[in-house]
């Protein structure tokens, strides 16, 4: 739940010896690829539960400089480095560039000496690098050879690296983390589960902020292994991905809230959300949360943590942090019960291995959601007159018909139905 570290390899490796797995097996002494001592992960840019393969697949990416991947080992291998065969230093005297593509990129260091963030760069500046250490960690200040960190663009860019450190593209000192100070205030939600963390996710409140998207607003990394994982949706936003760790609001004079979920793959594991930083918010605000999970709303200036078991069939729990006068609280606190029907976009699209359906239900009601192909046959039914209970539904579809089959790469349709609303969109599979 904590052991997984991100690697990378610093030099240029000799043609023909870049594989992978040649170089794991060599470097760890083994002749076969054991999951249950050792795993080697691929980041692939599709989807964010389920966006990696594994070192078994014929995809799996070589190593390369800049490259990175999660590796975890068991005790067996202490003491091990990874080793490459053959290769040679990359040259310091021009600008080392990464290709990225929109979304998240795991990148490494291709140099054998640190590399302050300010002697890096992407096309609308200063890039913000996150790093892995059993959990996200946001901001890396400095990319370390040997170790591997990711990066989060809105469309393909290209991440530049300046080896000569006497001329960085930016001054020192402006790589940080989330700055509170821009914040009229904030609340810090960390979750955990067994040895999962996710300990980076703020709601927050400044003026400068807007009503949907904008630059406060970050993205949630992807999670890996065994997790527990703390997102604000956005389907709405129409961005890459739809899950968020920092979510920044306009003040209202009457208050603000935000809706969450919780994932974790972790079956019957206590999860416990502690928030923090309470006492910044103005004293004349109630701070309550509510959720399905909770048999009663809880306040969190009375009750700053609570805990539940991870029981739920669809993998999460759906919350709601509401912060205001006790006029707004009442107003805002009758669960997530949208006001009308809506079918969101598919997310990711396209896609390759999973994608999710998103669409708010304004009442309880019985419904169908079924996959077709182009030539307008059945493929799979997700959901054959399911009650679903008013709020926000998020269902997966994993690319599979109804024999567990892998479908072919091309356009399929995802059609709802019920008794008062019906809505198709289009989804793009790419294998």
């Amino acid at each position: 739940q904590q052991d997984y570290r991100l690697i990378s390899i610093p030099i240029q490796i000799d043609d023909g010896k870049k594989s992978a797995k040649d170089i794991l097996f060599s470097s760890l002494e083994v002749n076969d690829y054991d999951q249950t001592i050792w795993r080697c992960a691929d980041y692939h840019h599709y989807s964010e539960t389920d966006s990696f393969i594994y070192l078994n697949s014929a995809d799996f990416s070589p190593f390369e400089p800049g490259k990175a991947f999660f590796l975890l080992a068991t005790e067996k291998f202490s003491g091990k480095y990874i080793q490459s065969k053959s290769g040679f230093t990359n040259p310091t005297n021009y600008t080392f560039k990464i290709p990225l593509q929109k979304g998240w990129n795991l990148i490494g260091n291709p140099y054998d000496f640190s590399i302050p963030i300010e002697n890096t760069s992407i096309n609308n500046g200063l890039p913000e690098v996150w790093e892995y250490t059993g959990q996200w960690i946001n901001y890396a200040t400095n990319i370390e050879p040997w170790q591997g960190y990711a990066i989060y663009v809105e469309n393909n860019d290209t991440f530049r690296i300046k080896p000569d450190l006497r001329y960085p593209y930016f001054e020192s000192g402006l790589a940080k983390s989330v700055n509170s100070n821009q914040f009229e205030w904030f609340i810090k939600i960390n979750a955990s589960c067994q040895n999962a963390q996710n300990n980076e996710n703020i709601a927050a409140v400044a003026e400068k902020a807007s009503r949907g998207f904008d630059n406060f607003d970050k993205p949630e990394p992807p999670p890996i292994g065994q997790y527990v994982m703390m997102t604000f949706p956005h389907p709405e936003w129409n961005k890459v991905f739809d899950y968020f760790t920092v979510d920044v609001q306009a003040p209202n004079v009457d208050g603000n809230f935000w809706d969450f979920n919780v994932y974790t793959n972790i079956k019957n594991g206590k999860v416990t959300l502690d928030f923090t930083n309470l006492d910044v918010v103005p004293q004349e605000y109630n701070i309550k949360l509510i959720a399905n999970k909770l048999t009663r709303p809880v306040n969190l200036r009375k009750k700053n943590k609570i805990s539940y078991v991870s029981n739920n069939e669809a993998g999460y729990e759906k919350f709601r942090l509401l912060v205001g006068s006790s006029e707004f609280v009442n107003e805002n606190d009758n669960s997530f019960v949208p006001s009308e029907f809506c079918f969101y976009p598919n997310f990711p699209n396209p896609f390759n291995n999973s994608t999710n359906i998103c669409f708010d239900v304004p009442e309880q009601i019985e419904g169908d959601i079924c996959i077709f192909n182009v030539t307008g046959s059945q493929v799979k039914t997700i959901a054959n007159n399911k009650l679903f209970e008013p709020g926000k539904i998020i269902l997966t579809w994993d690319g599979t018909n109804d024999q567990n089959f892998t479908v072919s790469s091309g356009i399929y349709f995802c059609k709802i139905i019920t008794r008062k609303y019906s809505n198709t969109i289009k989804m793009v599979l790419i294998r």
